[in-house]
Order: structure tokens, then sequence, then C-alpha cells
């Protein structure tokens, strides 16, 4: 580069360095101190030259450099961007993950606590029942003698306060006895093929086995 730039300046260095000649050559100044001169002249300028071309070099360098560093710093910002992102994205997947899981858990927890809370409800309503004595012992017996083979010979036992709701002329051909031991909804009947036992707390153990199942919501 500072060898085409000496080419361009060198004519015109010249052509200064003849006129300067002319005007100094007399008979009082030497050939040779002008000749010197001259060289001088024509050293300093090629130096001047070589050291705009380097300069120039240096710049056209730098931006070069420049360039490649921006370049380059894209490039890593892209990757470093590209695994930032990676990381969060599995971070959330993570945490997605693991709010489902305790999602998943309060909903069991609380699922448990509404079958608790339907059954206690249940309980309370079955005793509030049975206290007022809104219930009713002929369809509870009606479905015990249906577990049983030999009606005629049947032996009922239910509470003493039950006795009345089983009037003698709806006892085809059994007998009701009253059993101090048996709470009022409770009754037994007996067979000489075997025994049936119908109670409220019977009731209820299925009512809770069917909403624990499930059963209660099909």
């Amino acid at each position: 580069m500072s060898t085409e730039r000496d080419r361009q300046r060198l004519p015109r260095v010249l052509k200064a360095r003849q006129l300067t000649l002319r005007g100094a050559s007399s008979p009082s100044a030497p050939a040779e101190e002008a000749a010197r001169t001259l060289a001088a002249q024509l050293a300093a300028t090629r130096a001047e030259a070589f050291a705009e071309g380097r300069a120039a070099g240096f710049a056209a360098g730098r931006q070069e450099g420049f360039l490649a560093g921006v370049e380059e710093g894209h490039a890593r910002g892209a990757e470093e961007s590209r695994l930032q992102l990676g990381g969060l994205v599995g971070r959330l997947r993570e945490s997605l993950q693991s709010l489902e899981r305790r999602t998943l858990d309060e909903l069991r927890d609380v699922e448990q606590r509404v079958i608790e809370l339907a059954l206690a409800v249940a309980e309370r309503i079955v005793a509030c029942e049975v206290e007022e004595g809104r219930y009713d012992l002929r369809q509870t017996l009606a479905r015990a003698l249906e577990l049983t083979r030999d009606k005629t010979e049947a032996v009922v036992y239910v509470h003493p306060s039950d006795l009345e709701r089983l009037p003698p002329a709806e006892r085809e051909g059994w007998t009701c006895m009253a059993d101090t031991n048996l709470d009022p909804g409770d009754l037994v009947v007996e067979t000489p093929t075997g025994r049936v036992i119908s109670t409220l707390a019977d009731q209820l153990e299925s009512v809770r086995k069917a909403i624990r199942s499930g059963e209660a919501y099909a």
C-alpha cells in the first residue's frame, strides 16, 4: 500500500523539487548541495508516505478486527441466550410438574375431607331420624326376609319400642319378639337355615364403603 502511494506522490514531489532547484540554482549555489537537498527531501517524502501507509494499514486492521469481534460477540451472545433459554424452559417444566403433583395431592386431600364430612352428615341425619322415629322398619324387614328361605318359621327380633311398628296382622306366619340389646331401627331375623342382621350402623357402613370406592357416584 505504501509503494503505490509513493508512486502517486513521487511525480509531484520531483516536480516541486525541480522548481526548487531552478529557483535555487545560481552561480553561487553548488550543484552538489542541491542534489543532497533533493535526496533528503525525497527520503523524507518516502518516510512520510510509509508512515501514512502503515497508519492506514493499522486502521484497516482495527476495523477488520472490530467487525470480527462484533460477529463473534453476536454468535457468543446467541449461544448464551440459547443456553439460558434452555435452562429456563427446563426449570419451568420442573416447576409445572411439581405444581401438578402438589395439586393432585391437594385434590386428594380435599376429596377425602369431603367424604369424611359427607359421612359425618349422613350419620347425624340418620341419628336424628332415629331419635324422631322417622325410619321405615317395615321396609328393612322386607329386605331381610328376602334373604331368608323359611319365612314362615322366622323369628324377628326388634327393639321394644319397635314392636308397635309391626302390627300382628302383618306378621305372616313369623314371630316378632323384643330384644333390649338392639337399637331402635335394628332387627335380626332368625330361621332354621341362618340369621340375617340388619342395623342402621351396618347401613351407614355400606354407604361409607360405597362413597369411598366411588360407587355412590356411578
